[in-house]
């Protein structure tokens, strides 16, 4: 009951964030930080809803927990330079999780990293 509690609370504080750029095919840059947005908040969700499952450590999600939110906040209110900051910022958080976390949540690392790739191409920094 606490996990659909803990997942319920994610989800709705992630709803709550500041509105999100128009994202459209014309507006690439929008739809990359809308998209790497929506993975960060899928990695803070899966943490919580993997715990039990999986064996995610109470330190590994709650660091997770903790930084997670604050590249969200940074994605979506900085205008420029806010690509590097949130990427090194990732980068950084995974090695400080255990390998059990790192194997369950590797995928969504790399899926983040492919986003960003794409939005370096598009010039953002």
């Amino acid at each position: 009951m606490k996990v659909i509690a803990i997942v319920s609370l994610v989800t709705l504080l992630s709803a709550c964030s500041a509105t999100p750029p128009t994202v459209s095919p014309t507006n690439p840059t929008a739809t990359g930080t809308q998209t790497l947005v929506n993975v960060l908040n899928t990695i803070a969700i899966i943490a919580v809803a993997a715990s039990p499952i999986d064996g995610i450590p109470a330190a590994d999600n709650a660091l997770i927990q903790k930084a997670i939110p604050g590249l969200v906040a940074i994605a979506q209110a900085a205008k420029t330079g806010w690509v590097s900051v949130v990427d090194t910022g990732l980068n950084d958080l995974l090695p400080l999780l255990t390998p059990a976390t790192q194997a369950t949540l590797g995928p969504y690392f790399n899926g983040a990293q492919v986003i960003f790739g794409v939005l370096y191409s598009l010039g953002l920094s």
